[in-house]
């Protein structure tokens, strides 16, 4: 399988969807759970801790929907 060499994160995510590796729901999740990552990281302006705190707890189960999609294209390629 040959999906081109990615310029960056955004476009290895797109190049997974465009491909129809993954939904377009894996794809928004991905992405946004970057875009939340960098926030992080990379401290771009104030975090406040507590919607931190919220958006994680909300949305930890994206874990184990993005895990099951990764496990699921291991095992058919």
């Amino acid at each position: 399988m040959d999906l081109g060499i990615p310029d960056d994160d955004s476009s290895m995510i797109d190049n997974l969807y465009n491909n129809e590796i993954i939904s377009f729901r894996i794809r928004n999740l991905m992405k946004n759970m970057k875009g939340f990552r960098n926030i992080i990281v990379h401290r771009y302006g104030k975090i406040d801790d507590g919607l931190a705190y919220t958006f994680i707890k909300d949305n930890i189960n994206d874990f184990d929907v993005i895990i099951k999609c990764l496990d699921n294209i291991m095992n058919k390629y």
